[in-house]
């Protein structure tokens, strides 16, 4: 079969949620093009007129990582709330989604995602990136005057403690349960310093 022939929708998107499936279920170590091409009943060549290697549909898959990360933080963080509420709650969806999904967290910050601050690729719903979001929330702060920093040098130390903590936690690195109070120390501790 050729992707001319494809007739269940757009085979590039098809061939992208195939791939974060089989991510999410078995990690990187076991995921293939090909095995993705033939999961969505086509023939490997059909694939590669798409994606011209692993790399490249894995970062597609890394952005539509970023995307469902953004929309976990989004729909966690309530537009009307406080703006400490809002950054804590960001905070919390983060590191939960790190945990709820571990394969696809490593993925989207690993060597085939492009997880830096400016190469966050994915968007939500409400067409900003993980890292837009939190540059949001802190500059919410930032207006009421909770944050004596810039947003953009706040939003790398409170990143890199969150980021941090999730990988700890995907890890199993650290002692962790329940994880919304080491979550809320955490946070504790960036919003403190930052101010």
């Amino acid at each position: 079969m050729s992707d001319r022939d494809y007739h269940h929708g757009n085979l590039e998107q098809a061939l992208v949620e195939q791939s974060l499936a089989m991510v999410r279920e078995h990690g990187l170590d076991k995921f293939s093009l090909r095995g993705a091409a033939r999961a969505v009943g086509v023939d490997p060549a059909a694939a590669y007129r798409h994606f011209p290697n692993k790399a490249a549909l894995l970062a597609a898959v890394a952005s539509r990582v970023f995307s469902l990360l953004a929309e976990r933080m989004e729909q966690q963080t309530p537009e009307s709330a406080d703006p400490e509420k809002r950054l804590r709650a960001i905070g919390a969806a983060y590191v939960h989604f790190a945990v709820d999904e571990p394969e696809l967290f490593r993925l989207a910050f690993g060597p085939f995602g492009s997880g830096s601050e400016h190469h966050v690729s994915g968007v939500g719903p409400g067409g900003r990136n993980p890292y837009e979001l939190l540059l949001d929330a802190l500059a919410g702060l930032h207006r009421i005057g909770r944050v004596r920093h810039p947003p953009a040098r706040a939003a790398i130390s409170m990143w890199c403690a969150v980021h941090g903590l999730a990988h700890l936690a995907v890890d199993g690195n650290i002692d962790c349960d329940p994880i919304d109070v080491v979550i809320t120390q955490v946070l504790d501790d960036q919003i403190r310093g930052v101010h």
